[in-house]
């Protein structure tokens, strides 16, 4: 892998700042490709992401400094990104996560469609620098004897390619969120939906992660903070989609003991279950359509 793409002089340029520009740029092409069809005012939409886009980037390089004692030399290393590099996803994402909840409500934005701008551009952001760390060697994975094992400047022996795995779970979640956003919806519903997958897929990698914060020998920091946000973005939606919990708790304890109500959960979840196998059999059908169609495989009578 190649970390350091071109130098002049004492300056260079990294692979992995090439890889944020280029994100940077991604995101804000896709969400000005969004508020084209929507009635905001588009140049205080595109003032707030850039604005975020800052702050988070400045919230990254404060929790990967403090997070390794970097400024205990001099405080003035922390602008010293050439000698002492690193960024941390997850100061970067909270930072920005809270500023954008702020200053939405300063510029009289609605936070939870910002939100919803947000986070599909976040993922193509991940995506992107996720192969940055690639040439890097940055957020790299454990050591690994698999096939596709790869190299990685400056660590000793193959290693997971984590950042491949990355990039691709959270550009097939970018095709998810891009496809939803496009379509009818609640705000706040995109948003909370890529929180809880963002969670989910950084809970999943952060097992095979050779650079974690480990807090025991099971869990590191990486796992708290994806927990916090699922545990979050589920509270959230609930608040979103359903009127009121006492009621909710309410109509479920009635199933126990209303014969009525009781029958008629049963025969709602015999029709979502009825539902669910149904949709389930048609996906199956069309999926091994298209792929007899891709592979051209042609069916081979026994009579002529």
């Amino acid at each position: 892998m190649k970390p350091v793409l071109i130098s002049f002089g004492s300056y260079t340029v990294t692979t992995l700042g090439v890889f944020l520009v280029l994100a940077f740029i991604l995101a804000l092409i896709i969400i000005w490709r969004i508020i084209r069809g929507l009635e905001v005012d588009k140049e205080k939409t595109i003032d707030l992401y850039l604005l975020t886009s800052v702050v988070s980037l400045l919230g990254a390089r404060a929790y990967f400094v403090f997070s390794n004692s970097i400024l205990s030399e001099n405080p003035l290393n922390f602008f010293l990104v050439n000698k002492y590099p690193g960024f941390s996803f997850w100061g970067g994402f909270i930072l920005g996560f809270i500023f954008l909840k702020l200053f939405s409500k300063k510029l009289k934005i609605n936070f939870w469609q910002a939100a919803d701008l947000a986070i599909v551009a976040l993922f193509l952001g991940i995506s992107t620098t996720s192969l940055g760390c690639l040439f890097n060697s940055c957020q790299y994975g454990l050591v690994s004897n698999l096939p596709i094992a790869v190299s990685q400047v400056g660590l000793v022996g193959k290693r997971f390619p984590l950042q491949i795995i990355e990039s691709l779970l959270f550009f097939l979640g970018f095709l998810v969120l891009w496809s939803s956003i496009k379509r009818f919806h609640f705000s706040g519903s995109i948003a909370l939906t890529g929180l809880f997958m963002l969670g989910g897929f950084k809970f999943f990698l952060e097992f095979f992660r050779g650079d974690s914060l480990r807090v025991s020998n099971f869990l590191s920091s990486g796992h708290i903070w994806s927990t916090l946000f699922i545990f979050l973005a589920a509270i959230n939606y609930y608040k979103l989609t359903r009127k009121s919990f006492k009621e909710d708790v309410l109509n479920f304890l009635k199933v126990f003991y209303i014969p009525a109500k009781r029958r008629l959960a049963v025969s709602r979840l015999a029709k979502s279950w009825y539902n669910l196998k149904i949709d389930l059999r048609i996906s199956l059908n069309k999926f091994f359509k298209n792929l007899i169609k891709v592979l051209n495989i042609k069916s081979n009578p026994t009579k002529f």
